[in-house]
């Protein structure tokens, strides 16, 4: 397409060694450390344009915060006519 930036990704990846999120953009070459106490991390592909994201953070004293989120594969604002700056 004319006047578009070409992708630049960022890739999450999840260390079970090490407990480690690291959110890496390779177009930069930087790569920075989200958190170290990641003790559940999944990315599961639900319907052809939906994921679900689950993670849970583990505290020092074994409290844990458990989040997910269902992300799209498109801009779903932008596919239904609203604008999107």
């Amino acid at each position: 397409m004319k006047n578009e930036d070409p992708l630049n990704e960022i890739i999450y990846s999840y260390d079970n060694a090490t407990n480690t999120l690291t959110e890496s953009i390779p177009f930069t070459g930087e790569s920075t450390v989200l958190s170290s106490q990641v003790t559940f991390f999944q990315v599961t592909w639900e319907a052809p344009q939906r994921i679900l994201i689950e993670l849970t953070l583990t505290g020092d004293d074994d409290s844990n915060i458990q989040f997910s989120e269902y992300v799209y594969l498109q801009n779903t604002f932008q596919r239904l006519g609203k604008r999107v700056r």
